[in-house]
């Protein structure tokens, strides 16, 4: 009895059920040999697993406030950045102001019916009695913004401008002085 199977969208047609698990490790295996060399199929493998689509990915960015988007762009422009240089890349006043428009954020994709680590994770490494946060784009929302070339949006260059001279000014004032930037919340082990 022949046994037939759908992946990635191609029908496939096995003898016997081990002959279909081995076929369907092989074609596992390639894809993710071709991810490793290929960031394109990777991305749009990433959107396949993940479920955005390019409908999905466009209702979530024109669902988010000015703020929101801003935090998304600036996740997405650095790949991974701190919470201190995001607040300071936002022009907000403190860590806390940073955490409010997370806040906002996450309540805006669940209204929406996508959970914020759909779109985003926020990781929190100690060092010694020192925390420190770093947000990063989930792999499946970072792969549809590069396919759909988020980054080659008239608004987000302007904000990127702003931002990066932002960023920049910050790094040039830190090394001249010696002295840490932006307020934040309490960020010590008690």
């Amino acid at each position: 009895m022949a046994i037939k199977f759908m992946y990635r969208g191609s029908p496939y047609t096995a003898d016997t059920p081990e002959e279909a698990v081995r076929l369907r490790h092989l074609l596992e295996d390639a894809d993710y040999e071709r991810a490793k060399n290929d960031p394109n199929f990777r991305d749009r493998l990433n959107q396949q697993v993940s479920g955005w689509t390019d409908d999905k990915f466009w209702s979530v960015i024109n669902a988010l406030g000015e703020q929101q988007t801003r935090l998304l762009i600036a996740v997405y422009l650095w790949t991974t950045i701190t919470a201190r240089e995001l607040a300071i890349a936002l022009n907000l006043p403190s860590q806390e102001a940073l955490a409010g428009v997370v806040s906002g954020m996450s309540k805006q994709l669940e209204k929406l019916g996508v959970q914020p680590s759909e779109v985003f994770f926020v990781e929190t490494y100690w060092a010694g009695k020192k925390k420190e946060r770093w947000f990063s784009l989930s792999p499946g929302f970072a792969g549809a913004a590069r396919e759909l070339s988020w980054g080659h949006h008239w608004r987000l260059q302007k904000w990127e401008a702003e931002m990066a001279a932002r960023l920049k000014k910050m790094e040039k004032t830190r090394k001249q002085k010696g002295t840490k930037d932006a307020a934040s919340t309490t960020d010590k082990r008690k």
